[in-house]
């Protein structure tokens, strides 16, 4: 793992909400292993991140105060 101290892992059960509305990091995500779902707060499907793909970019730039999805 890398040694910055900026950098951490953070684990997540399934169906766990990692980023919505009002509850979000702004920070750049990678994903290890499994899946995420991405879909709209009524739970409406946008689409899935798998191991190696990035999330969070929108949010780190992002200058209002909530995050337009949710992540699981």
């Amino acid at each position: 793992m890398v040694s910055d101290p900026r950098c951490y892992l953070v684990e997540y059960d399934k169906n766990d909400i990692i980023y919505e509305r009002q509850a979000y990091h702004k920070s750049l995500g990678v994903i290890l292993s499994g899946k995420i779902r991405a879909e709209k707060e009524n739970g409406f499907y946008l689409s899935s991140l798998h191991a190696g793909d990035l999330f969070g970019a929108a949010a780190m730039f992002h200058e209002g105060k909530g995050y337009i999805n949710r992540l699981v």
